[in-house]
């Protein structure tokens, strides 16, 4: 993959100079570029690019054809055999076509207004043609014609982040045409970069798996998109803090394109058995959807800061018994004061309180974390029982 470099000097105060090295990466054709796409392939927090391929279409032409040329073969019935006014070979099955209406006149009619033809010979515009529609038109006309489907393939070109530079791969995905709008974003929340083309009021949905967009879509038939609307684009307006919808506007109304199925919580331990045969069921909850989260009002100094984000907290947790189902464990989780975040990449620091409530003794405990800067050290576990404090 060729690429270019230069050099870009920003003048600093005092006179020093900052020398900026810039690479480019020439994706082959210039054109498509118009149409290149962002994403994250691998879950890596890299910016990865895709390229499509060239524009698949439908090829439409105006073309001189002789009055006689169907618009479909006696023989083969292909459609458009003849596609020039020198043409008498059907251009799938190869008959000469101009000897079979000389030779079946009656099957012979204008392709304009379907008249039957004549027999002359006398046209000095074009010689050699014996058939024509006198006197409206003549031997040989103007006509557009469909040639066929130009499909350009499904192959993507995917330029790999390495964070060093790219790594160049393909990926038969699908194929595009001129007017598609083709946009790429997580829909079923499992960290990798899906695609979704809308072509015309439909539109499909290809999934990531393991780096690579499946060139099949799982939901059948496609969705059916308002005609008339602007463009769909990535949209976090409906769910405050999942960027997993599609979003377009139209008459002052809102439309919105999601994909159902949360991968987030696939991988989640939900349910276990011990060696004594109980059942352990655990449940979560979207830290972004509410229920067990309380928001905090505490303001921080950087470089912590609060914040909310997709997480998904352990909720509820349960043991039964076996063959009997009874509960000897049943506690609810509730997670307050604050969830902490470092914003010079040490990423979630954790929350300042969790809340325990257990139902089997209908008691309460609160577990007490340290200030952010000590990583959320438990410092004290208070409950009705007893209250205990850690020293750090």
């Amino acid at each position: 993959m060729p690429c270019k470099r230069f050099c870009l000097q920003c003048v600093r105060p005092f006179g020093k100079q900052l020398h900026l090295s810039v690479r480019f990466y020439r994706c082959s054709p210039v054109g498509l570029l118009q149409k290149v796409k962002f994403g994250d392939l691998n879950a890596d927090g890299k910016l990865d690019i895709l390229v499509p391929p060239n524009d698949s279409y439908q090829d439409i032409q105006y073309v001189e054809l002789p009055v006689w040329a169907p618009h479909n073969c006696p023989y083969c019935d292909g459609s458009e055999p003849i596609t020039d006014s020198y043409s008498i070979h059907c251009r799938y099955c190869g008959i000469d076509l101009k000897l079979y209406y000389e030779q079946n006149p009656y099957n012979a009619s204008c392709r304009e207004c379907g008249l039957q033809l004549q027999t002359c010979y006398n046209d000095p515009n074009y010689p050699g043609q014996s058939l024509c529609c006198p006197p409206t038109h003549g031997s040989v006309i103007l006509a557009e014609i469909e040639m066929g489907y130009v499909d350009n393939g499904n192959q993507w070109s995917c330029y790999i982040n390495t964070g060093k530079g790219f790594t160049a791969t393909t990926q038969n995905i699908v194929n595009v045409e001129y007017d598609d709008k083709i946009t790429v974003m997580d829909m079923n929340r499992d960290g990798l970069s899906d695609l979704i083309q809308i072509r015309g009021t439909q539109a499909k949905l290809y999934l990531n798996s393991k780096g690579t967009i499946q060139s099949s879509t799982p939901v059948s038939p496609p969705i059916n998109v308002p005609s008339g609307t602007s463009g769909f684009m990535p949209s976090n307006v409906v769910n405050y803090y999942n960027s997993s919808y599609l979003v377009c506007i139209k008459d002052a109304e809102i439309y919105t394109i999601t994909y159902t199925k949360d991968e987030s919580k696939a991988n989640l331990l939900t349910l276990t058995t011990d060696s004594y045969g109980s059942l352990h069921q655990n449940n979560y909850s979207n830290m972004a959807e509410g229920g067990n989260y309380i928001p905090t009002t505490t303001s921080r100094s950087y470089p912590y800061a609060s914040s909310i984000f997709p997480l998904n907290l352990l909720s509820s947790a349960y043991v039964t018994l076996p063959n009997y189902g009874n509960y000897i464990k049943h506690q609810y989780y509730t997670y307050y004061g604050g969830a902490v975040i470092h914003q010079q990449g040490l990423g979630f620091c954790g929350f300042e309180k969790v809340r325990t409530f257990d139902y089997m003794l209908n008691m309460e405990s609160v577990e007490t974390k340290d200030p952010p800067q000590m990583f959320g050290v438990t410092i004290s576990l208070s409950s009705p029982l007893k209250e205990s404090f850690i020293t750090t």
